[in-house]
């Protein structure tokens, strides 16, 4: 372990460094933390974090808020897919495209300073990320395409990601995994968080931005009833691949941004039962976006021919013209030639038998072998 990761999981804010300290305050009421060193510690740190944020948003909030208002957003195109089938890679290749934008990872962490603060913290703050996500091999500095969800959970608190900070109370969180589950209240104050941040996007870099949220998955009706002209590309992979990933993936993440130690979770049933979840009101919602609207696609598919898969989601969404954007995929894609996945763990046949049977609509979908 590098010194940056030690020093990222002892003092680092997780999923909260840009957190302000009305929404820290409000989640310790709800949740609280274990009183064990290392998450005191990681406690106390988000604290320190969270007085500078609160004092840089109100400027940031009185310097912009009537051009954050005036910004419109341009019809989003939202990146689908469960966490782990590679909505990550196609994040990443369709923000080439000198005509789209995404959130950057600085921007979803620090979502109500980064107007202000961004330009000057982001080159001092990148020396102490580690040169990898923990979850992976991925290449990870402040500038790369991420995901708004991560902006939702610190801005708002609205967010199933702070079931990972908060596991001992997960039930609060999981249920902010479906919209219908939600208040009105609740649903607005969603809405506002969502919206605002979009803005701030929007107004920093003037384009059409392209989301990748995992969790926008379940959100379908939800995200047409704000962008009616939006466009969603879906990327699914294979049950067997995407659950062995994720088992992985989520006890590292709790790792690096947990705030209690989440001894009763069954972790493989939380990947079990979210997954579920979020595809059954996929499967339920889809059917609302309109034609040319939706294209969907594997994971095998656009690892075996990436450019002739772009090429196809250009056309069916009409993005616009492919070429002139096909020579930086193609250097994009020899520059990440060497990547290697991490070793799959081999599943056991009752894991498998479970999986089929819980998943089954996800392998009859798109024709994965059982």
């Amino acid at each position: 372990m590098s010194w940056r990761e030690r020093l990222l999981i002892d003092a680092g804010g997780g999923y909260l460094p840009g957190v302000t300290l009305g929404s820290w305050f409000r989640l310790l009421r709800e949740s609280g933390i274990e009183l064990r060193p290392r998450f005191c510690l990681r406690a106390a740190c988000i604290t320190g974090y969270a007085i500078q944020n609160t004092i840089l948003s109100w400027y940031e909030r009185a310097r912009f808020s009537s051009q954050i208002e005036q910004t419109e957003i341009a019809p989003p195109v939202f990146v689908l897919g469960a966490p782990r089938q590679g909505t990550t890679h196609l994040h990443n290749l369709l923000s080439l495209d000198p005509r789209l934008a995404s959130p950057n990872f600085y921007q979803v962490l620090y979502p109500k300073t980064f107007l202000t603060a961004e330009r000057a913290a982001a080159p001092l703050l990148g020396f102490l990320l580690p040169r990898k996500r923990p979850l992976d091999d991925v290449r990870q500095d402040f500038s790369v395409p991420h995901e708004e969800e991560i902006a939702i959970a610190s801005a708002g608190g609205l967010s199933p990601y702070l079931g990972f900070v908060f596991p001992n109370d997960g039930d609060r969180y999981r249920r902010y995994l479906d919209p219908q589950s939600l208040s009105e209240n609740e649903l607005e104050e969603w809405k506002r968080h969502y919206l605002w941040f979009l803005r701030k996007v929007s107004l920093r870099c003037g384009k059409r931005l392209v989301l990748k949220s995992p969790l926008n998955t379940s959100r379908i009706s939800l995200l047409l009833s704000l962008f009616p002209s939006a466009k969603f590309v879906h990327i699914a992979r294979h049950p067997f691949d995407v659950y062995r990933s994720s088992t992985q993936a989520i006890r590292v993440l709790h790792r690096w941004v947990g705030l209690q130690s989440g001894r009763a979770v069954d972790w493989d049933q939380e990947v079990l039962s979210g997954h579920r979840r979020l595809y059954e009101r996929y499967f339920q919602e889809r059917r609302l976006i309109p034609d040319g609207a939706l294209h969907e696609m594997t994971f095998e598919q656009l690892e075996k021919d990436p450019i002739g898969q772009m090429a196809v989601v250009y056309e069916r969404l009409q993005l616009g013209d492919f070429a002139p954007i096909e020579k930086d995929l193609r250097a994009y894609l020899s520059s990440i030639a060497n990547y290697k996945k991490n070793e799959p763990t081999p599943l056991d046949a009752s894991t498998k038998e479970r999986l089929v049977a819980e998943w089954s609509r996800n392998f009859e979908e798109w024709g994965y072998a059982t």
